[in-house]
């Protein structure tokens, strides 16, 4: 008994295949996307709330000075080209302005230990929000005692929101 096998039929059926394959990979991307839209969801309101409750409390105050226990900034020289030369006192160390910082992105630089950059004078390092969000996750991060103990960076650090890439 043989079975004889059209080649066209063959080339269809592997085409047919990989089509099934394509569209479920792009439901399993949309499905994460999702996911991650409810949680930057949720994330948002709870800032909303809280931003209309701290707008409300200052409704009229324009001129309110706040200010952060152990944070201060000092100005050494008015203006020198576009910035102001000072310095940032932050409760993990001071920072000069002007200054250089290094973005480690998911908390931690590429090729460089924060050893290696605390010996060539950084003084402090960026990381973005959102991706220690989608990963390590802030379960670990807390998990390992906080961003410090987590990089290893003894030293200030700055974060921002990563609002950007939500949108990617």
């Amino acid at each position: 008994m043989s079975i004889q096998i059209d080649a066209s039929r063959v080339m269809r059926l592997k085409l047919i295949l990989v089509c099934i394959f394509s569209i479920l990979i792009l439901q399993m991307k949309a499905l994460i996307t999702y996911k991650k839209a409810r949680i930057i969801k949720n994330h948002v309101k709870r800032f909303s709330s809280l931003s209309s409750a701290a707008n409300a409390a200052n409704n009229g105050m324009e001129d309110l000075e706040v200010a952060y226990p152990n944070f201060s900034f000092t100005i050494h020289k008015e203006k020198v080209g576009t910035g102001r030369i000072g310095t940032l006192v932050t409760p993990h160390g001071n920072i000069e302005t002007p200054n250089f910082v290094f973005c480690a992105t998911k908390a931690a630089m590429k090729t460089v230990t924060p050893a290696q950059l605390k010996a060539e004078g950084s003084q402090f390092i960026l990381s973005n929000t959102y991706h220690l969000m989608l990963t390590p996750g802030s379960e670990l991060i807390e998990k390992m005692g906080g961003l410090q103990k987590f990089t290893n960076w003894n030293g200030p650090m700055l974060t921002d929101s990563g609002g950007y890439q939500i949108f990617r």
